[in-house]
């Protein structure tokens, strides 16, 4: 029976995946956000109604459910008022997170967890499991072009397995229904949120690991030890993985990486404890073309004799940063090396200031520019770009801090052929400068 559904923040990657996955599903769906962005437009080619602005009057009694995003539960977020009002006309209201549990309830839920790498294993499994002609429903924090709908895989005859990224903020992956789980890492992170710091993350994931089904599975990668430190907590069978293990698993695959290595060996761990095909899961892995803003390659422009290859990653907390540097560094070894970076939240750039400083040694030049904002979730501004390229000059790195995108465009101008490789980085759309930039010249 058709069902008529209104998402508050429907713009947002998971959100716009819930809408799509609600439409295709045969329902009435429609919502609200506060800015126009390209994942509004295409649920907008879907037939789906998106309303820019956010007030009491979009709801109504013609509809039977309301599911919003944990953004919009904010004391000062436009959105609350919807939710409000739905709860006064009665309508069921469901947090993004609740109401992905509801659609796991009746399957095999896979749940992927961990402050990094989540998307991308993620995206390998849901990529790996579709090619085994399992038919998965996958919901993906990312863009992944060999999905039916890029943050979702969805097929009308559904198999059993939907594989899900959990995410620790909120406690969000507590409402998840998991028959198994993958843990990547654990570390202090959302540091605004878990006001605790890592003991409060730890008892958060000794909870999420306790709730896995114990007829289900936990693969967890032991190298790390907040991992290994609240592994008793699971009550299923728990699978270990590790670095060690690679040189005997021989995994081929288009991305740089040990960290990717890895993601690839959780997945395989998941294709063995299901009883699948491993070896047809590592021919599928070789093929896997990499998840959108992971190492994402944009494009290249002539410089001289040589050429500029322009990338875009997603690193936005230090751990991240270093690593996907350090691969970097490892596949353009003598190359001089741009990294645009925007901070993300002005909150994690000042808890975690220290930790920055030191993530952009293999870097040759480095510009930073204004803190992405996250709506609603700033109060202390004190520490931001400019704050953090002081500390960083201070440790002898060549550093520039530059405001706004147009400032790093003017910079691109009359820099850019003096570099090898420029990436962005960072989790707001900084992304767009480097393809503004590609686009015009």
């Amino acid at each position: 029976m058709e069902k008529h559904y209104f998402l508050v923040g429907i713009g947002g990657i998971s959100m716009s995946g819930i809408a799509k996955l609600l439409k295709l599903s045969g329902n009435k769906v429609m919502g609200s956000d506060l800015v126009e962005n390209d994942e509004i437009s295409t649920l907008r080619k879907m037939g789906i109604k998106v309303i820019i602005g956010q007030k009491a009057e979009n709801i109504d009694l013609k509809i039977n459910v309301l599911i919003y995003t944990s953004a919009a539960t904010y004391s000062n977020s436009p959105g609350l008022v919807e939710i409000k009002k739905a709860k006064e006309l009665g309508i069921p209201a469901y947090k993004r997170s609740e109401f992905i549990g509801e659609l796991m309830k009746d399957k095999f839920g896979i749940t992927i967890a961990g402050m990094h790498g989540k998307t991308t294993v993620t995206a390998m499994l849901g990529f790996v499991l579709k090619k085994m002609g399992e038919k998965p429903t996958v919901l993906l924090g990312g863009e992944f072009r060999q999905f039916s709908h890029q943050n979702l895989e969805f097929n009308s005859r559904a198999g059993k397995y939907f594989v899900c990224e959990g995410c620790e903020y909120d406690r969000s992956f507590l409402d998840f229904k998991s028959k198994a789980a993958i843990v990547t890492n654990i570390e202090p992170e959302h540091l605004d949120y878990f006001k605790g710091g890592l003991s409060e993350i730890l008892d958060v994931f000794k909870k999420f690991l306790s709730q896995v089904e114990k007829d289900g599975f936990v693969i967890l990668c032991w190298d790390n030890k907040n991992v290994r430190d609240v592994a008793k907590s699971a009550k299923c069978e728990i699978i270990k993985y590790s670095k060690k293990e690679l040189s005997k698993w021989k995994i081929k695959l288009a991305m740089p990486g040990e960290h990717n290595q890895l993601n690839a060996l959780a997945v395989l761990k998941v294709i063995e404890k299901l009883g699948l095909d491993v070896r047809q899961a590592k021919k599928n892995l070789a093929e896997f073309p990499g998840v959108g803003r992971r190492f994402e390659i944009l494009g290249s422009l002539p410089a001289g004799r040589k050429k500029t290859i322009f990338i875009d990653d997603y690193a936005h907390h230090p751990t991240e940063i270093r690593t996907t540097l350090d691969s970097t560094r490892k596949l353009y070894k003598n190359k001089k090396i741009l990294i645009i970076f925007q901070p993300h939240q002005y909150s994690r750039t000042k808890l975690l200031l220290k930790d920055f400083t030191k993530s952009f040694s293999k870097t040759d030049y480095l510009v930073i520019c204004d803190v992405y904002e996250v709506a609603g979730r700033e109060e202390d501004k004190s520490v931001g770009s400019k704050e953090l390229a002081a500390e960083i000059v201070k440790r002898g790195q060549k550093v520039k801090y530059l405001p706004s995108y147009e400032d790093v465009l003017g910079f691109l101008k009359q820099n850019y052929a003096n570099f090898d490789v420029i990436m962005t980085m960072g989790a707001g759309p900084i992304n767009e400068v480097a393809k503004k930039f590609l686009k015009g010249q």
